[in-house]
């Protein structure tokens, strides 16, 4: 029996094949400029640079969540990669990224977390049921306000499956209009507060609260970041390194390992870090 090569590269560069994708640096929540689309492709009408959006200004090779707020049609919505980040002779160019650009790629339940921005820390969940023609079917997206499952309702048409080796954690109330197959677990847990954009670090120790987005500088010299030893689980923290500066940033769990790990270390330029806390007070790496 033969394999469907493209396929199979295609399953391979998704984060997770079947649902979750990897994280964007930011979601739209205003139109973007006027713009044609053609097949995967997003070409600006006028000449000029991507404006800042979501809360974030666009680099080249920046992934992006085009909502309903930003786009044109919601045939159009789906995570992007700035291609051409535009200039005053040319125009921005956005192209879908190449694990949800296919019609095997972008099926209901299809979720992806931003990382920064107005929607930092929070995941969008594709409602449109199954099946789903990419550039030809509308694809909306729900907000799961701090849904860690990656899902916080269940369209009519569509099944969640959750195996008996997993947890699935969600916030607040959950629509099941569909199927959902549960032989693992399901637990509940209250919205957690709104993530808190700390000010920039520039020399450490320095200890975050929980539900945080901390940008760091580390240009003067290495330096340490504390996480919050206890906490509610689901929250989350973000650690970025915002400049292009190789000087070490080390996260420091304070007595809770991250992913099995005590410390984890920052090493390169614009590098991330964003763990959620587990109910036993330590914290998974996403």
């Amino acid at each position: 029996m033969g394999v469907d090569k493209d396929y199979l590269s295609r399953q391979i560069t998704a984060a997770d094949p079947a649902d979750h994708k990897s994280s964007t640096r930011f979601a739209t929540d205003v139109p973007l400029p006027a713009y044609a689309r053609v097949g995967n492709v997003i070409t600006a009408s006028a000449n000029g640079a991507l404006p800042a959006n979501g809360g974030v200004t666009p680099a080249l090779n920046d992934s992006l969540f085009l909502t309903s707020d930003g786009s044109a049609s919601d045939v159009d919505n789906g995570i992007y990669v700035v291609t051409q980040l535009g200039s005053a002779g040319t125009p921005f160019i956005l192209t879908r990224r190449g694990d949800c650009n296919a019609n095997d790629l972008v099926t209901a339940g299809m979720c992806s977390r931003v990382e920064e921005g107005t929607f930092a820390g929070q995941e969008f969940v594709l409602i449109t049921p199954n099946p789903i023609v990419v550039n030809t079917t509308p694809l909306v997206f729900e907000l799961a306000e701090g849904g860690v499952g990656g899902f916080t309702n269940i369209p009519l048409g569509q099944v969640k499956s959750i195996a008996a080796d997993e947890q699935v954690i969600f916030y607040g109330p959950m629509t099941i209009s569909g199927t959902l197959r549960l032989s693992g677990s399901l637990v509940a847990m209250p919205v957690p507060a709104e993530i808190e954009v700390v000010a920039e670090v520039t020399s450490g120790p320095t200890a975050v609260p929980n539900n945080s987005q901390v940008p760091v500088d580390p240009s003067a010299g290495a330096l340490t970041i504390e996480l919050p030893n206890t906490g509610t689980p689901g929250q989350v923290v973000t650690i970025k390194n915002v400049t292009s500066s190789l000087n070490v940033i080390t996260v420091d769990g304070m007595g809770r390992k991250m992913d099995g790990a005590n410390i984890r270390t920052l090493t390169t330029a614009y590098e991330n870090l964003q763990v959620r806390r587990k109910r036993n007070q330590n914290w998974d790496v996403l």
